[in-house]
């Protein structure tokens, strides 16, 4: 399914971006009221990304570059901004696909903003230039804000055969595949087989995947069974695995507990200290021996810098992120900048490096887009520091 033709026909309202959101826009429409025309010396940035770091960095950009001669271009794969902390309630049908996508060109074409659609292959730092699937785009900055892909840690038969949760396109796939399994079973007989297909197995008891699983539980317990009344729900199981001694690891043990608590009171079968060790068509088998069979895992764990970002030279740091100076910049290109899930920067006085959450990546991407405008003013960068906004977990209704 064609989701940009889709996205387009389908959003007009508020989206994802909410009332404030778009009253944001608003503003920014009235303060450019036309589109800017670049001149021929202009001098070119080049943003890769439109998600929460890369749209926020244009946007920033071109509420400070007024009366300067500087062209924006946004890239992007996809021509719509997606809100990836709610594709847990797309796959578990608590929220609508259109809700978590908002058109980039509704948010930045007013802006001065020039967006393309195309995908990133290569980038040549030293001739400053971005290889597109339609070309060649040069720069005189760059940032970096490519996102994360999901992470399988070189594990063929999980990436072949588990459900990854990163795209809209993937988190649709989940909801078909479970709702699916639900119609599959009410028309065999064969009780070995239904109960292969009424087990469901959630990888990985981060953030993810305890709020994906404390959603379907919800969904399978609650929302399917009087929709399927000739099923016997005594026969559905939820599984989530997680390699901790608790879910939501990085966040305090005390709400790790009550996540753990209110899981297994939901129903949830929450094995600890476990790891799926592999995944094929029928099974998932764990790091103890324990196979399960299954017709639905879904991965829900491990994410890694984009691929291009991964593949850039210099220090990298957990999870292909690319290093960073205090101004967000590439050490040995300062015209590069890197926010969100490529930049690996570590905020003064911790030891840990940011974590890759949405709030992260708009703080660095409105960091970034400031000294970039710096750059152009000719005036000196301003160290980034990183402001604690705190986590959420959602477990499900209510």
């Amino acid at each position: 399914m064609r989701w940009q033709q889709a996205v387009w026909g389908t959003l007009g309202g508020a989206g994802v971006l909410g009332l404030g959101g778009l009253a944001l826009i608003r503003r920014e429409q009235a303060a450019h009221a036309r589109p800017r025309q670049p001149t021929p010396d202009a001098r070119r940035v080049v943003i890769l990304g439109a998600g929460f770091a890369g749209l926020t960095a244009a946007r920033t950009l071109a509420r400070q570059i007024d009366g300067l001669p500087v062209s924006i271009t946004l890239v992007d794969r996809d021509n719509y901004h997606l809100f990836t902390p709610l594709l847990y309630q797309v796959a578990a049908c608590g929220v609508d696909p259109w809700d978590t996508a908002q058109p980039v060109r509704q948010v930045v074409h007013a802006c001065g903003v020039d967006f393309r659609q195309s995908t990133v292959r290569g980038i040549d730092l030293a001739a400053r230039q971005v290889t597109l699937d339609d070309g060649v785009l040069p720069y005189d900055y760059l940032l970096l804000g490519l996102g994360s892909v999901t992470n399988f840690f070189g594990e063929q038969s999980t990436q072949r055969h588990a459900l990854p949760l990163k795209t809209l396109p993937e988190a649709l796939a989940v909801r078909e595949r479970v709702v699916g399994a639900f119609e599959r079973a009410a028309t065999l007989r064969d009780g070995d087989e239904r109960r292969r297909l009424l087990t469901f197995v959630v990888i990985g008891g981060g953030a993810t995947g305890t709020e994906l699983t404390a959603s379907l539980a919800d969904l399978i317990y609650h929302v399917l069974p009087p929709q399927y009344p000739h099923l016997n729900f005594d026969q559905v199981r939820l599984v989530m695995i997680e390699s901790e001694d608790r879910p939501i690891a990085t966040m305090a043990v005390s709400l790790g507990q009550a996540a753990l608590d209110h899981l297994r009171t939901a129903g949830v079968d929450v094995r600890l200290n476990t790891k799926a060790q592999a995944v094929d068509e029928q099974s998932v088998t764990t790091d103890d021996g324990v196979t399960i069979p299954t017709a639905t895992a879904i991965w829900a764990t491990g994410v890694a810098a984009n691929e291009v970002v991964a593949g850039l030279p210099g220090q990298h740091g957990k999870g292909h992120t690319i290093a960073v100076d205090e101004y967000l910049r590439l050490p040995d290109h300062p015209e590069v900048y890197a926010a969100g899930d490529n930049a690996a920067y570590t905020p003064r006085g911790q030891h840990r490096p940011a974590p890759m959450l949405a709030w992260v990546a708009n703080q660095e991407g409105e960091a970034a887009a400031e000294n970039i405008a710096r750059a152009l003013r000719g005036e000196a960068p301003q160290p980034f520091q990183l402001h604690q906004l705190g986590s959420a977990v959602s477990l499900g209704r209510t």
